[in-house]
């Protein structure tokens, strides 16, 4: 017997060579990682999961899941439900801990957590973070994030590169990570790595009134480097920076003289203003193309159907021609004498409601 279904062009097998048909563990301690039924029952870490309803536990391990949807990395400590793996609106519950996910189609894929939904619409490699102190989303992709935060009843989005971190409120900040040093003369420099679209500027500024950014030479010319300048100049409010004088030595260099700075906390404030406006430009100046649907590859099982095509706006999708497998009868692992099975743990029912 033959049926037609449609399938989402989401994620794809991060490892090669792995057909496999549900979600599978493919690396970490299989002792270390618990997966639960839909029913509440205890079972191997090796279970192969093809509904929805599964919760998966690292204990002890950082692992990795694949399947057709692709890869799902999981840190230590993490608890993970499978709310969608019916292939139309995939979708996963991070209850606590970090997952990262690559995304290599065009996909329609949500990731929920307690308080909030997020909306992966495209390529690319997604971090998701929920503790006790952050509830995040890194976006390592060219293409936008739809965020709904049910605590504050509202919806937002994380542009390209950016990421945001709703219990702080920080919301599409540009990827920057940075450290503060003293010197002998009481001086501070601030030095870090600003991340675009995959390229990493990096940068160190200090209250002595020195500054550099270095960048992968033939990013941007000498022109756009003039007219970021003349823009981050007639827009910033720190009046020490409205003088600053630039000059750039060899591609891929540019070397910043300002008045002295006073503290530590206001060279920070120096550094944050201009990556925000560096930011702001850069997005500006390179605008990510439309993204291209990806031919699909499968199986000899898969047939394609003749002359048969499908158009749709952003929802693109792929029909094709399945065998029906056989009915699976689902059983649980048979526990080894002596074996300490874990409690299931408590699953909670993602409430947030994301609208189109």
């Amino acid at each position: 017997m033959r049926k037609t279904i449609t399938l989402l062009a989401i994620l794809t097998i991060f490892l090669a060579g792995l057909p496999a048909a549900g979600l599978v563990l493919a690396s970490g301690d299989p002792d270390c990682v618990a997966v639960y039924l839909p029913s509440g029952q205890y079972s191997g870490a090796h279970t192969s999961i093809e509904s929805d309803g599964y919760i998966i536990h690292c204990n002890g391990t950082d692992a990795v899941f694949s399947s057709p949807f692709g890869d799902i990395g999981m840190q230590d400590g993490t608890l993970l439900a499978i709310t969608g793996y019916n292939l139309d609106r995939p979708s996963i519950y991070l209850l606590d801990g970090v997952v990262s996910i690559d995304v290599t189609t065009l996909s329609t894929l949500t990731v929920y957590t307690t308080s909030a939904s997020y909306s992966l619409a495209g390529s690319g490699q997604y971090v998701f973070a929920y503790t006790s102190d952050m509830d995040a989303c890194i976006n390592n992709s060219d293409t936008t994030v739809g965020v709904y935060d049910a605590l504050r009843r509202s919806s937002s989005v994380i542009r390209p590169y950016h990421y945001s971190d709703l219990l702080t409120n920080q919301l599409d900040k540009p990827i920057i990570s940075h450290t503060s040093t003293q010197s002998e003369d009481d001086h501070y420099t601030i030095s870090g790595a600003y991340s675009f679209r995959g390229y990493s500027l990096q940068y160190g500024f200090s209250t002595s009134g020195s500054g550099s950014v270095t960048y992968p030479a033939g990013l941007v010319t000498k022109g756009d480097i003039d007219a970021f300048m003349a823009y981050y100049v007639s827009t910033t409010s720190i009046r020490e920076v409205k003088d600053v004088i630039y000059t750039v030595p060899l591609d891929g260099t540019v070397e910043f003289t300002y008045p002295a700075i006073y503290s530590e906390g206001d060279i920070s404030m120096v550094v944050e203003d201009f990556i925000l406006c560096l930011d702001d430009y850069l997005s500006s100046l390179f605008v990510p193309a439309a993204p291209e649907m990806l031919e699909a590859s499968t199986t000899a099982e898969i047939v394609a159907p003749e002359q048969e095509e499908t158009t749709s706006s952003l929802d693109l999708q792929l029909v094709l021609e399945v065998d029906e497998p056989e009915p699976v009868i689902e059983e649980s692992t048979t526990i080894p004498e002596g074996v300490e099975v874990p409690e299931p743990p408590f699953m909670v029912e993602p409430w947030v409601t994301v609208t189109d």
